[in-house]
């Protein structure tokens, strides 16, 4: 399951059945289905024209309009999978970016749903991540991230900074790129195209997520070793280690109106103060969870896990709903 928040804070939902949900609200009291898919839905992105962007193992990206809740357009993405995908904007002109299990990484005009360029890569694509400010489009393959120079719209490559494991995660910092090699964190510097540094004392297994925090003071990681680790953005020193969960963190969201930091594991949810980063509540979750997906609603201060059903916390993890297809009619 693919799960995203839209600007407006509907919810976008992919599942097994090759469907995409649109909630209604932020409650997912209702709903629409958006139906063309014939295989597993890997990607969503939301575009600045009220455009939804999907990505399928069935070798299409789908463009669907998030006003009518009907098809626009079915794009022969040419890559047997599409592992991600970004929207971006330069000079008030809308573009998606596609990265694939082959045919490396697509730049396509969101307009004419026609490609730009294809930059090539020998693995899979993990990660993309652009940065407004400098106008770089980050890669993260399975041994390398590639980075891009995407001003003057000649999309020249800068570099290639290679990694000896996989890339799990990419951030862009105002000078720097963060990238989760496995259970190491690198920083890259983008004038130099340089290595820096290596986050110390860093994880011992799989870096699972990498986000910054809401004042972008800290960069926060979680990993397989059970911990979260919150680092300063601007030093790269280690501010603080947080145990608490019992297996494996997933994934990583943050709650600005409460000022919260939530992290997910194999059945629990914990709340972090995002000021002190001290422990503030945790929740068991019911049924088996796997590499649960989790976003944030900020207006509605809602917390929303994914992965065989919906589940819709408030900020004190009470549960205000479960959304299981199966279930509905």
């Amino acid at each position: 399951m693919t799960l995203i928040a839209l600007k407006d804070e509907r919810l976008a939902a992919s599942f097994d059945d090759f469907t995409i949900k649109i909630s209604g609200d932020t409650k997912f009291t209702n709903y629409s289905n958006l139906i063309g898919h014939t295989d597993n839905i890997k990607a969503l992105a939301e575009l600045d024209n009220h455009v939804l962007a999907s990505g399928s193992c069935d070798k299409t990206i789908r463009l669907w309009n998030l006003e009518t809740m009907s098809a626009l357009a079915t794009v022969d993405a040419q890559q047997s999978c599409v592992n991600a995908l970004i929207s971006m904007k330069i000079s008030d002109k809308n573009y998606l970016i596609s990265g694939g299990e082959v045919n490396g990484t697509k730049i396509w005009n969101s307009s004419t749903n026609s490609t730009i360029v294809t930059i090539q890569s020998d693995e899979p694509v993990n990660a993309l991540a652009y940065s407004e400010e400098s106008r770089y489009l980050t890669i993260g393959s399975a041994d390398s991230l590639k980075i891009w120079e995407m001003a003057n719209y000649k999309y020249q490559r800068k570099t290639i900074i290679t990694c000896d494991k996989q890339i799990n995660a990419i951030v862009m910092l105002p000078q720097y790129i963060v990238g989760a090699c496995n259970n190491t964190i690198r920083i890259w510097n983008y004038t130099s195209f340089k290595h820096v540094t290596t986050l110390s004392p860093g994880h011992t297994d799989f870096v699972s997520a990498l986000i910054l925090s809401e004042s972008t003071q800290y960069l926060i990681s979680s990993s397989y070793d059970l911990t979260i680790k919150v680092w300063s953005s601007s030093t790269f020193n280690l501010f603080k280690t947080l145990r608490g969960h019992a297996h494996k963190v997933y994934a990583l969201a943050t709650m600005p109106l409460s000022q919260y930091l939530v992290s997910i594991s194999f059945r629990e949810i914990i709340i972090w103060d995002s000021t002190s980063y001290k422990f503030i509540n945790s929740s068991k979750i019911l049924g088996y969870i796997l590499n649960e997906r989790i976003v944030t609603l900020p207006s509605s201060n809602r917390i929303v896990t994914a992965y065989l059903d919906i589940k819709i916390y408030d900020s004190t993890l009470k549960l205000l709903k479960v959304f299981a297809p199966s279930n509905e009619g």
